[in-house]
C-alpha cells in the first residue's frame, strides 16, 4: 500500500462496514427497513474501500495508448546530447544558476525556433560572464566547455 494516499475514504469504508453488519447482525430478527439499510451501508462501505484499494495508476504521460500513430511523437530529437551531469567541485560555479541556464538554453533548443534560439543564446553568454563562484558548486572546466558547446548550437554552428 502507498503511504502517501489519503486514508480517510477507507476509515469511512470500514465505518459503513461495520455500521451494516451492527444492524444486521444486532438483534435477532431484524426487520425489513433495517435489512435494507444493513445492505445499503455494506454494499456502499464495499464499494468505498474496493475504490480506495484499487492500484493508482503511475505517473507518466497522460496518453497511455495512443490511438494509432495519430498522437505519437514521430520527430527525431537530434539535440539529445546535450544530456548533462557536472562533477561537483570545492569552487566552482553555482548549481542553481548553472541549472537555470542550461534548463534555458535545452528548452529553446527543443523548440527549434530561430527566434528564440537567438535570445537564449544571448541570455546565456550574457550571464555567463557573471556566473558566481560558490563553495561546493559544478566544476568550473566542465561548466564552460558545456556552455560553450551549447551556445554554439543555439547559433547553429553545430551540425546536427
Amino acid at each position: 500500500m502507498q503511504s502517501n494516499r489519503n486514508r480517510r475514504p477507507l476509515a469511512f469504508g470500514v465505518l459503513l462496514l461495520a455500521f451494516g453488519l451492527f444492524l444486521l447482525l444486532g438483534t435477532d430478527s431484524p426487520s425489513v427497513a433495517r435489512a435494507v439499510l444493513a445492505g445499503a451501508a455494506l454494499a456502499l462501505g464495499g464499494g468505498v474501500i474496493l475504490r480506495w484499494l484499487k492500484p493508482m495508476p503511475a505517473p507518466g504521460p497522460a496518453i497511455d495508448a495512443p490511438l494509432g500513430d495519430r498522437l505519437t511523437d514521430t520527430r527525431e530529437h537530434p539535440r539529445a546530447d546535450f544530456e548533462v551531469a557536472f562533477a561537483t567541485a570545492l569552487r566552482g560555479y553555482d548549481k542553481r544558476q548553472v541549472d537555470e541556464l542550461v534548463g534555458l538554453g535545452q528548452s529553446a533548443l527543443a523548440t527549434d525556433v530561430p527566434t528564440q534560439c537567438r535570445v537564449a543564446r544571448t541570455q546565456l553568454d550574457t550571464a555567463r560572464a557573471a556566473l558566481p563562484i560558490a563553495l561546493r558548486g559544478y566544476d568550473i572546466a566542465e561548466v564552460d566547455a558545456y556552455l560553450e558547446r551549447l551556445s554554439a548550437a543555439l547559433a547553429g554552428d553545430e551540425p546536427g
